[in-house]
């Protein structure tokens, strides 16, 4: 009985110890199944991090050259802005250029009209005292020569009286 018992016994003892070692090998492969897992998580992580990173990198881009553009847009439109401002200005200003020099113009010929009237009032009352002066004169020279005298220095009475006021 004894070696029956002892056969039993190291069966038993055999088969606690192969137990053993495959709930050790159960523990290690579950262990490692976990690490493996993890370590295909934190990979699978970096590289959703990485499409991530990349995808943020191409927005700021998109972005970047949409605020250059709307930037380029905006000083384009200023520009043209400015022009259009600078040439009504110009417009403008030209314009009051032209009524300041048609008014000027205007207001020139106005002016000869008025010193040619003049001038030609003058030249008649010119005349017409030139014409005065000779029937005075005449008149003089009838009644000096019914009294039987001359004008002074032996000139004509109307050229003296004449030259002396200017007259010719």
């Amino acid at each position: 009985k004894s070696l029956d018992q002892q056969l039993e016994q190291g069966t038993r003892m055999l088969q606690q110890h192969n137990e053993v070692q495959k709930q050790a090998l159960r523990q290690a492969a579950e262990q490692h199944r976990i690490q493996f897992d993890m370590q295909v998580d934190q990979e699978l992580k970096a590289q959703e991090m990485s499409v991530d990173q990349q995808a943020n990198y191409q927005l700021m881009g998109l972005q970047q050259a949409a605020h250059e553009q709307k930037a380029l847009l905006e000083s384009q439109a200023n520009q043209a802005i400015l022009e259009y401002e600078q040439s009504k200005v110009q417009d403008e200003f030209a314009a009051q250029q032209y009524e300041y020099q048609k008014k000027a113009y205007e207001k020139q010929q106005e002016m000869e009209r008025a010193m040619e009237k003049q001038r030609q009032a003058y030249m008649a009352q010119q005349r017409a005292l030139h014409e005065t002066y000779a029937m005075h004169t005449v008149n003089l020279q009838v009644q000096a020569a019914g009294s039987g005298c001359r004008g002074g220095f032996g000139m004509k009475p109307t050229t003296s009286l004449l030259s002396g006021l200017g007259i010719n």
